[in-house]
């Protein structure tokens, strides 16, 4: 399953693109428009943060690791980090469709682009949030229930800004291939 966000957004892909979002019945496929859902495309990069929210605030905070007296900003550079890795695995996995080899320089740069891109523009929202919650006093223990309704606020937060980023790589990828008339065979078009 491709993400909308691989690297054939960026044209770095040679050939058939053999999961694109207009071959009917793909998973992306938007059923009147004929385009990729934006909202699915948000789907891996929501789930990266997930999991990496789900194991860097139980890790940051057993450990007690801080920068510059904060956990705050331990936990956010741990979560930007291990989200980002887990992005970048999943946009590669999806854009060599389980070929392995099937990856280039040129692929491999555009996909890490693409994923520190997103995560970066995801961050704005949720560690603006974050931040605004601890200058004001408003951050709970992450012990309480209350601070996990939070970071779901700020996750949300980080979806609306990075939101803008997807949707033009979305855009993108749809518009850079196409289905060859009766024969449904998506092929890249070079410009």
């Amino acid at each position: 399953m491709d993400s909308g966000l691989n690297t054939h957004a960026f044209g770095a892909g040679d050939g058939p693109v053999p999961d694109d979002d207009r071959v009917p019945g793909h998973p992306h496929r938007d059923g009147n428009s004929g385009r990729c859902d934006v909202r699915l495309a948000c789907v891996p990069g929501a789930a990266a943060s997930t999991v990496a929210h789900l194991v860097g605030v139980p890790v940051v905070f057993g450990a007690g690791w801080t920068i510059a007296g904060l956990t705050l900003w331990a936990v956010a550079l741990f979560i930007l980090v291990l989200a980002t890795v887990l992005l970048f695995v999943f946009e590669l996995a999806a854009s060599s469709n389980g070929q392995p080899g099937k990856t280039s320089g040129l692929k491999i740069g555009a996909t890490a682009l693409v994923a520190i891109a997103t995560v970066i523009l995801f961050d704005i929202g949720m560690v603006g949030w974050m931040v605004f919650l601890h200058l004001n006093n408003f951050m709970p223990p992450p012990t309480d229930i209350v601070f996990t309704f939070q970071m779901q606020i700020g996750m949300i937060l980080g979806l609306i800004t990075a939101y803008p980023l997807v949707a033009w790589l979305t855009r993108r990828r749809t518009t850079a291939t196409t289905v060859e008339p009766g024969l449904g065979t998506p092929e890249l078009v070079r410009p």
